[in-house]
């Protein structure tokens, strides 16, 4: 909605297809939010997460299908934060300027041909990161899928996590 300050959808299941755009954060004033756990929704053109306002797509499972572009904070002054904790994102291209962020955990980004020397220019500038910052981006080309740039997360390894409170204490017996 063009002319609201802030707009939200959820999407918990089923099909949503639009046979143009779908924009997250139209004008300056827009604030828009888009949330998937679940379904598909087949975008007919462009996905816009952030346009010339703010626009946030939190996904945590489902599929979305972009016959375009797949673009975050694509106008001067806009901001566009996606959140890919599950589910899959697929796109001809993809795009990102510098009021883009995306985290990801467990989801997977797949975009049409080889883009990993543009995707590492991103997660260089800080742009994607894998959670909040803590885990590896891994980028891959036609190996993961063929002739597409394929992009997901890992946690690094770390040292063991030890317990806050045992019981019995430490050092005790039994």
């Amino acid at each position: 909605d063009w002319g609201s300050t802030a707009d939200t959808l959820d999407m918990t299941g089923g099909t949503l297809t639009t046979g143009g755009w779908f924009i997250l954060g139209y004008g300056s004033v827009n604030n828009g939010t888009f949330t998937i756990s679940d379904g598909t929704a087949n975008v007919g053109s462009h996905l816009y997460v952030g346009f010339n306002g703010t626009g946030t797509l939190d996904m945590t499972g489902g599929t979305i299908n972009i016959n375009g572009s797949f673009l975050i904070a694509s106008e001067p002054n806009s901001i566009g934060t996606v959140y890919l904790d599950g589910g899959t994102i697929s796109s001809s291209t993809f795009i990102m300027t510098n009021g883009g962020l995306m985290d990801i955990t467990a989801g997977t980004l797949i975009a049409d041909g080889d883009v990993t020397t543009t995707i590492n220019g991103y997660i260089g500038n800080g742009w994607i990161i894998a959670y909040s910052g803590s885990g590896i981006v891994n980028v891959d080309y036609n190996v993961t899928n063929p002739l597409k740039t394929t992009v997901t997360a890992t946690m690094p390894p770390g040292p063991p996590t030890k317990a806050t409170n045992p019981n019995p204490p430490d050092g005790a017996t039994n």
